[in-house]
């Protein structure tokens, strides 16, 4: 047997991707840990309902942590990234040589943010998974073998419990694809694909529900999202509108707040006097946020200033393309004690020593800088396939869709963009490989 043919195997193909894709483990020695994640693996890890966020990813924890051991969901999520990677590369864009597919999930993961964002114990990487899912349903999907389709519906139903946010970026999405196939003339063509989607789309929403009524006996997606909203209006000036038009009202204990408005939503949310914590609760139990989201979102005025300002805010968050946000050196974290077989891995990671994000990102600008260049001087964007067109289409949809949503719910945050953007890297890659397949030897082309 030929050595070459070995890695001709899809599962070998997707294995060594995988820990291609993951390369940031090998120097940093733990997962990488934002703050917020030690929530899902402290309640995880406890089998309860994770305060403030969707619970799915701390089961995810929790099922694939045996012993506590946290490398096993990173390495798992790896490698469903490194599966979809494969796809795309072979299947959809049919790109045929494996030398050169290996030596791409090398670069993506030592020098673009894929690496970072796979490794990191956090729900992210199945937010730009469940969207990525979208275009080979909406584009490819007829082309596929049935196994393939079945696999892409259970993977997207699947990908889209672990966030709450991916609803409202996948919506934005088909609604750019219902505009542009209404435009094509498609519309009637694609309408059944079209359609399914925004149902399996709203169906995992509901998913979400059934996995805390798993956990808690109660059916819910969200219990905390009217205190984020008025957090969102607290730090835009919309909540002091809101106050200044509805107050003074004995019903709303902000009112006696007003002066304290705007206020950071960091502040509102987490400080232990702020007047959400002093007054109301994050879980809004008497439905005070709730009957301020429903008096801004009725009023005319202050539901185009929260579109404008979310406007302002998502093109400010298509900029933030740097690593490292929340990824520094911190404190010792009481939430280790729930896994402590790896408590000495993290305590002795560069990450709590502290990385150097900025070495980090001068390596990602400079891939960024030398794909484009190299792209341009080989006329790379000219005479681009079909699928490589759509796959483009797709990558500027996404990223549009991702920094106005989150832009608009939240403040602008450099994790929620770069977590999309490594598809731009792929991209470039997937672009230059006219002009670099003839480097490698095409015996080592593979069937698909």
């Amino acid at each position: 047997m030929r050595f070459s043919s070995v890695f001709e195997n899809p599962l070998l193909q997707t294995t060594l991707a995988a820990l291609l894709l993951s390369c940031p483990l090998w120097y940093n020695g733990c997962p990488l840990f934002y703050p917020d994640s030690m929530g899902y693996v402290f309640w995880g890890m406890k089998g309860e309902v994770v305060p403030e966020r969707v619970s799915t990813y701390a089961l995810f924890i929790k099922w694939f942590s045996p012993g506590g051991n946290i490398w096993i969901p990173v390495l798992i999520q790896s490698f469903l990234l490194a599966g979809t990677i494969r796809f795309l590369w072979f299947r959809i864009l049919g790109l045929q040589i494996p030398v050169l597919f290996f030596l791409v999930c090398f670069l993506l993961g030592l020098a673009s943010p894929l690496g970072w964002t796979a490794a990191m114990l956090m729900p992210d990487i199945f937010c730009v998974l469940s969207s990525l899912f979208l275009i080979f349903f909406l584009e490819f999907f007829s082309g596929l073998r049935w196994w393939e389709k079945a696999a892409i519906l259970v993977l997207y139903l699947f990908f889209s419990l672990f966030h709450i946010g991916i609803l409202p970026i996948n919506m934005l999405i088909l609604s750019a694809y219902g505009l542009i196939f209404l435009l094509q003339k498609k519309l009637k063509s694609r309408a059944l694909p079209l359609v399914l989607a925004v149902v399996l789309t709203c169906f995992s929403f509901a998913g979400i529900g059934l996995v805390h009524w798993h956990l808690s006996g109660t059916f819910f997606t969200s219990k905390t999202s009217n205190a984020f909203f008025v957090a969102r209006f607290s730090e835009t000036g919309i909540l002091n509108q809101y106050l200044n038009r509805h107050c003074p009202d004995p019903a709303n204990p902000l009112c006696s707040h007003r002066s304290d408005f705007p206020m950071q939503a960091e502040v509102f949310l987490w400080s232990p006097d702020s007047p959400l914590n002093k007054e109301i609760g994050l879980y809004d139990p008497r439905g005070d946020l709730g009957r301020v989201v429903n008096g801004v979102f009725s009023d005319p005025a202050l539901l185009a200033k929260f579109a404008i300002s979310g406007l302002g805010s998502g093109l400010k968050q298509m900029l933030l393309l740097d690593l490292g946000d929340g990824l520094g050196s911190y404190a010792e974290l009481p939430q280790l004690n729930v896994f402590t077989p790896n408590a000495s891995d993290y305590l002795g990671s560069k990450q709590r020593a502290g990385i150097d994000f900025q070495h980090v990102n001068y390596w990602c600008r400079a891939l960024l800088v030398f794909l484009v260049l190299f792209a341009l001087r080989n006329r790379a964007f000219f005479n681009l396939s079909n699928p490589m067109e759509k796959f483009g289409v797709f990558i500027i949809i996404l990223l549009i869709s991702n920094a106005l949503v989150n832009g608009a719910l939240a403040t602008p945050l450099n994790r929620y963009q770069v977590r999309v953007f490594w598809l731009v890297y792929l991209w470039l890659f997937a672009a230059l490989y006219p002009a670099v397949k003839n480097y490698f030897s095409s015996s080592a082309a593979i069937k698909t």
